[in-house]
């Protein structure tokens, strides 16, 4: 259980602890998260490294994107939509559809998303007592732009 991680394992136990595929915004909200981030300072070593990939919801918000790129293969096709609520904090609805194409089966889901910005994660992160803070806008450690979709961020 991502929220419960300092019970799973000791203090200090880790040089890297990473959490991709946007999986703080799936958390409630900045307590919620914030929490977590304390544990996960907790079980990093002193000078460990906490990597996060979250979407640039900033860049997401600002522009009102409905949808991400959609991702294709031979096999499948899936779909990512959003819908917006009235406020910037306001939970965003996340509508996915996931086709198999060989048979023509379609799932579709949806789930709530709490739009947690750059710069509300580095506060978080810096209040958890994680020092050096970087932020990019690609795995490969590309300069973050305002219209990056991604927003990888790098804590020590």
């Amino acid at each position: 259980d991502i929220q419960n991680i300092a019970a799973e394992f000791g203090p200090r136990t880790f040089h890297l602890v990473i959490c991709f595929g946007n999986t703080l915004a799936h958390l409630p909200g900045p307590g919620e998260i914030a929490a977590l981030i304390k544990q996960v300072r907790a079980v990093t070593v002193e000078n460990g490294v906490f990597l996060a990939q979250i979407l640039n919801y900033e860049y997401i918000l600002s522009k009102s994107i409905k949808e991400l790129p959609p991702i294709e293969t031979g096999e499948f096709s899936f779909f990512r939509e959003y819908r917006f609520g009235p406020g910037s904090k306001d939970p965003i609805e996340f509508i996915t559809t996931f086709t198999l194409k060989a048979s023509g089966e379609t799932y579709r889901d949806t789930t709530s998303l709490y739009p947690l910005t750059g710069n509300e994660l580095k506060k978080i992160l810096a209040s958890a007592g994680f020092s050096i803070i970087n932020c990019f806008g690609g795995f490969d450690r590309s300069v973050l732009k305002e219209d990056s979709l991604p927003l990888i961020v790098e804590a020590r």
